[in-house]
């Protein structure tokens, strides 16, 4: 799922507000748009909210903007595992 992403960095505290249908968020981090720190909190603050490891969450478009496009798993719909199930005879 594509998500957009307001950002507010340096912002007095950390905080995502979510709106999943909408795909939208905005989210507040203290760090600072400098060496890539607030795109770095970003993904660890979604991810946390989200209950996900940041590694699921990329960075799609929006590096250098406030307005950013991240694309998380869709964790509604999982895909079923076929590859390891016993074949019937």
């Amino acid at each position: 799922m594509k998500l957009e992403v307001r950002v507010h960095p340096g912002a007095g505290e950390d905080r995502v507000v979510l709106d999943k249908e909408a795909g939208h968020a905005e989210v507040w981090t203290r760090a600072r748009p400098e060496n890539n720190q607030a795109n770095l909190a970003v993904l660890k603050l979604l991810a946390r909210h989200l209950g996900l490891p940041v590694s699921c969450i990329r960075l799609v478009s929006g590096q250098t903007s406030r307005k950013k496009v991240v694309l998380i798993p869709d964790t509604t719909n999982p895909k079923p595992k076929t590859a390891n199930l016993p074949h019937e005879k």
